[in-house]
């Protein structure tokens, strides 16, 4: 469970690790995607990143990725006052904790049991904590998925759960 959570948050680990080797391009604080907050969390982790093996092209790829999620769950709120964000094996993601919601919008964090009680023992709540839930259970599990009501408009994301399907969980 670990290694998944882990692998997902490389990309930023590797960034922060490049920014405190040359303090000149990248000054103390600096992150690669400029959230201090994962790498704040992955420092309290005791574990040899090293031993993923990610390469850079890897960590480039994830991090890419990542920032364009971010950039786009933040443009459908800013088009959505109203909404939910449902984020699917979530992981270490910090999205919630930093990307701009309002009031009006629900943010729901979907993972397993294990990943959510290892998230609440490293991460502060979210500042709209009164509109935030953290879920514990499967990304495949319907009732889980189903659970919130329907009642304003949905944004999913799905970031690093989608390469863990087997081709039978992909049509689910």
């Amino acid at each position: 469970m670990v290694y998944c959570m882990a692998r997902e948050s490389q990309a930023k680990h590797r960034g922060a690790e490049q920014h405190r080797a040359d303090p000149v391009r990248h000054p103390p604080g600096s992150s690669l995607l400029g959230d201090n907050l994962a790498t704040a969390v992955i420092e309290k982790i005791d574990y040899n990143f090293e031993k993923l093996q990610v390469g850079s092209l890897t960590a480039a790829v994830v991090g890419l990725r990542s920032a364009l999620l971010d950039k786009w769950t933040s443009g459908f709120l800013s088009r959505h006052s109203y909404a939910t964000v449902a984020h699917l094996a979530c992981g270490f993601n910090t999205r919630s904790h930093w990307i701009s919601w309002s009031d009006g919008v629900r943010w729901i964090d979907i993972d397993l049991r294990n990943a959510v009680q290892f998230w609440k023992s490293l991460m502060p709540d979210p500042l709209n904590a009164n509109n935030y839930t953290f879920l514990a259970g499967s990304a495949l599990d319907r009732t889980l998925i189903e659970s919130p009501p329907n009642d304003r408009s949905i944004i999913v994301v799905i970031e690093g759960l989608v390469p863990y399907f087997t081709t039978a969980e992909e049509k689910q």
